[in-house]
């Protein structure tokens, strides 16, 4: 039995999302220099752009989450490389500033209203130096079924767990349930924001936008550059 991994939560399961990949593009981006992240409970993610000899800097409200990080880049023998510390991601400070910032599908969904999406992202704006990068990955919900309120199967999960997702277009959230043996049902809330009204925030808190969602991909790694003026 596996307990449900919400941190690495995607509606669109695949490669493309996983560590390798998300810590290969953010490094491409923003280069192998110091990057901050959104979130620290998925810390083999922190470990992944580590060993591209990044220096990460990653923040989360929640100090269980900051403990499960500090442990495994420990045991991973990489906690040289990884700064952590407890902020709220809608109003935090980056000492000495970064180079980029990547932020996860996950991370970014948490975010529940447009304000709050609006005020992290003003903070990494206000963090990243001139020219830098940041990087989102934001996944596509799945097609919306016929009743969008009812609860849809998502896909099976290891140690028999069972996803399900449901819209709730009322108040623009979606939420997420993992089924698990022994576990019962865990359910959290996550906002419905597009890959493309993603886009649109970036523009509006300065950040000039490289990489734009393909119409119709699972999936998009935007792109947006600090404007240097």
């Amino acid at each position: 039995m596996l307990p449900p991994d919400f941190a690495a939560f995607t509606f669109q399961a695949g490669p493309a999302g996983g560590d390798e990949a998300l810590a290969d593009a953010a490094v491409a981006a923003a280069g192998a220099s110091r990057i901050a992240v959104v979130g620290a409970a998925r810390w083999s993610l922190l470990a992944a752009l580590a060993r591209r000899g990044v220096r990460v800097v990653a923040f989360d409200p929640s100090r269980a989450a900051l403990g499960i990080a500090r442990d495994g880049v420990r045991i991973a023998g990489l906690a040289d490389s990884v700064s952590l510390f407890a902020a709220d991601p809608r109003d935090f400070v980056v000492p000495e500033g970064v180079d980029g910032a990547l932020v996860t599908s996950f991370a970014w969904r948490v975010l529940l209203t447009e304000e709050a999406q609006e005020q992290a992202l003003g903070c990494l704006a206000r963090a990243i130096v001139p020219g830098g990068a940041l990087c989102l990955d934001i996944d596509r919900l799945p097609p919306s079924t016929t009743r969008e309120t009812e609860r849809t199967f998502l896909r099976d999960g290891p140690g028999g767990q069972t996803w399900w997702w449901r819209r709730d277009p009322a108040r623009s959230l979606v939420r997420v349930t993992c089924e698990a043996p022994r576990t019962g049902a865990i359910d959290v809330d996550v906002s419905d924001v597009s890959p493309e009204a993603s886009v649109a925030l970036l523009a509006r808190c300065g950040f000039d936008v490289e990489r734009a969602p393909a119409p119709d991909a699972p999936r998009a790694f935007v792109v947006g550059r600090k404007r240097t003026a």
